[in-house]
């Protein structure tokens, strides 16, 4: 199942690609969910997306869409692993991240609630306490 696998590349044109975002980012709180209660975040990814050039974003869609299997490498990866998810992303389903766990031997998930697709930028203080945790109970 490709999770990543959105026609970005056909829609991506000279103007950037904060088109992305339409559907998958609102300001009302409706399907699109997560970052979308927080306007500071709704305003810094349309800005940054805006500022992507298409043909970066169309490359990078493609290198997704186009990566092979890689879950006997993570089964053979004996490494911590950290995954930090959001209960609400809607480009990437909690089974899905759980699924990912599952495949890392040694893998934490941790699952922000009323979080969508960006952690880092809707809840970074609970990001950085559960890395720090994490961490910490690694031995780093």
């Amino acid at each position: 199942m490709l999770l990543h696998a959105f026609p970005f590349d056909g829609r991506a044109g000279p103007g950037g690609a904060g088109w992305v975002l339409d559907g998958r980012v609102r300001d009302d709180g409706g399907a699109a969910r997560g970052a979308a209660r927080r306007a500071d975040v709704v305003d810094t990814v349309r800005r940054l997306m805006a500022e992507a050039p298409a043909a970066s974003v169309a490359w990078a869609q493609r290198a997704m869409a186009g990566r092979a299997d890689s879950a006997a490498t993570l089964r053979d990866a004996d490494v911590p692993a950290l995954i930090l998810h959001g209960e609400e992303d809607n480009l990437i389903p909690v089974a899905a991240a759980r699924q990912l766990a599952e495949l890392l031997p040694r893998a934490e998930i941790v699952t922000f609630p009323g979080t969508g697709h960006l952690p880092p930028l809707e809840v970074p203080a609970e990001v950085t306490a559960a890395m720090g945790d994490w961490l910490e109970r690694i031995g780093f």
